[in-house]
């Protein structure tokens, strides 16, 4: 049985209009990706508490199966499973961004952070087949969501003005492999995953 294993070593509402169905998405080489806000309209006062997400969902418009990994267990060729390396070394590589565009106009990207996988359940890897699809959530956009972005910071106080927000997502990856631990042979190991970019289209949300 596989499991994923980190191999990555770090340095460093208002529940108003839930959206229904997906924007239109842009793809890349049969697989593209939407962004779904879990609301329309959120209340300003509630936004500390955690109120704010969305959801993605990646389809695989493709004839083989594909597997999407999270960025944190990607690595070029040269690296080999179990070398420790600066997070770092993804950006521009693989990695999950989050743009938003704020009411006065300012542009914020949140980078998904490397201490955990995909949600629910904290998976590494989603294993797409034929004309399939699969979802993860993105959330945690107040104080104590610690270590779910790379920037803390930047992520809690991103959606603490009220006005519209413009939001999407971009998923990339050019690294060829992904590390996974291997609970038959208790080694990690690499696979081949998915490697290209896709982005959704905008959706727009409203904080009152």
């Amino acid at each position: 049985m596989l499991f994923v294993g980190l191999m990555l070593l770090a340095f460093s509402g208002c529940n108003t209009g839930a959206i229904e169905s997906a924007p239109a998405v842009q793809s890349t080489h049969g697989v593209s990706i939407s962004l779904i806000p879990n609301a329309a309209t959120y209340d300003l006062m509630e936004v500390p508490q955690g109120v704010v997400a969305f959801s993605a969902r990646i389809k695989n418009e493709r004839l083989e199966t594909i597997t999407i990994a999270h960025p944190s267990t990607c690595s070029p060729p040269a690296i080999e499973a179990g070398d420790a390396r600066h997070f770092a070394d993804n950006h521009g590589k693989s990695e999950l961004l989050l743009e938003i565009t704020k009411p006065n106009g300012s542009k914020v990207a949140l980078r998904d952070g490397w201490m955990y996988g995909f949600d629910p359940n904290n998976v590494y890897m989603l294993t797409i087949p034929p004309d399939g699809t699969e979802s993860f959530s993105l959330g945690w956009f107040f104080h104590n969501a610690r270590g779910r972005w790379e920037n803390d910071r930047e992520a809690a106080t991103v959606f603490l003005e009220k006005g519209t927000y413009k939001v999407r997502i971009i998923f990339r990856n050019a690294c060829p492999k992904a590390s996974v631990y291997n609970a038959d042979t208790n080694a990690l190991e690499s696979v081949n995953v998915w490697m290209g970019e896709m982005h959704s289209e905008e959706v727009v949300i409203e904080i009152r």
